[in-house]
């Protein structure tokens, strides 16, 4: 027993004689500050989060993509239109966009009906005096990605500068049966063109 409490005191001596040089150099006896966290904290459970966040927005933008987002959100969709075109009515086309921002999430650029609801952003970003150039780049991405060759051949038409916006010839507005479906799919039931 009296080793060890030979050694013990060995130790606190050997300690005390550390502290007083490091006194001597200017140490204090402030905790130091904890160690800082590792950037590659890796764990199962962060990274089974992390895949399950990435699953979940693949999932989405899938949804998006293939037009599945629209079919569940066809009233607030259709809501959006109509309020929109309200707005657009009035003179006000930054409102409008602000009513199909909120369910252009929802709205692939590759479906019909998603074609159709882009061309009339493209109507509604037109209106607006210094937004030309962003309808024309979704008209340009419209032409590009839609699957419905409707809609690219609407758009194309224009960009090339041969039809006037909301869907109609230069003659008048078009009364093209695939804009009246798109109509009645969401709601408005009037058919009418964007």
């Amino acid at each position: 027993l009296s080793a060890a409490s030979d050694a013990m005191s060995s130790l606190d001596a050997l300690q005390a004689r550390l502290d007083g040089k490091l006194k001597a150099l200017g140490a204090s006896d402030v905790a130091p500050p904890p160690a800082a966290t590792s950037r590659s904290s890796f764990s199962k459970e962060s990274s089974a989060e992390t895949r399950r966040l990435a699953d979940a927005k693949l999932e989405a933008m899938r949804r998006k993509k293939s037009g599945a987002a629209e079919v569940e959100h066809a009233v607030e969709i259709a809501t959006a239109v109509r309020d929109a075109r309200r707005w657009l009515d009035a003179g006000l086309p930054r409102r409008a966009e602000k009513e199909l921002a909120a369910v252009s999430g929802y709205v692939s650029l590759s479906s019909e009906s998603g074609g159709e609801f882009h061309l009339f952003l493209a109507d509604v970003l037109e209106a607006d005096a210094n937004r030309g150039a962003e309808a024309r780049r979704l008209l340009q991405r419209l032409a590009g990605e839609s699957t419905s060759s409707s809609v690219r051949w609407k758009a194309e038409r224009r960009l090339s500068g041969s039809a006037s916006p909301g869907g109609g010839s230069a003659a008048g507005p078009s009364s093209s049966e695939l804009g009246s479906l798109f109509g009645q799919q969401f709601g408005l039931g009037d058919g009418r063109q964007w």
